[in-house]
């Protein structure tokens, strides 16, 4: 009984991780950085742009398009102009 329970918690809490990830929206060098009146970054990647409102990442994001390095964009609803969820740079 014990060891149903446990799995069954555990399918439960993993499924309920996979609905809330973010998924790999584009991926490529950043074509374009603007950052509104707002302080709002918008970032394009290729035609695609997202917003991205965290302050503490406009300099890795800056770095990463001076340096032409290659940028995963990732969010949980991927139409371009809407609010990332994170992204990495390699």
């Amino acid at each position: 009984m014990k060891k149903t329970f446990a799995a069954a918690v555990s399918a439960v809490l993993l499924a309920s991780s996979y609905a809330h990830a973010d998924t790999l929206c584009t991926t490529g060098t950043i074509a374009k950085l603007f950052i509104d009146k707002n302080g709002v970054m918008e970032v394009t990647v290729g035609t695609l742009s997202y917003l991205n409102g965290n302050k503490d990442t406009y300099s890795l994001l800056t770095s990463a398009y001076l340096a032409s390095k290659q940028v995963y964009i990732y969010a949980p609803n991927c139409q371009p102009g809407t609010s990332m969820g994170g992204f990495a740079v390699r």
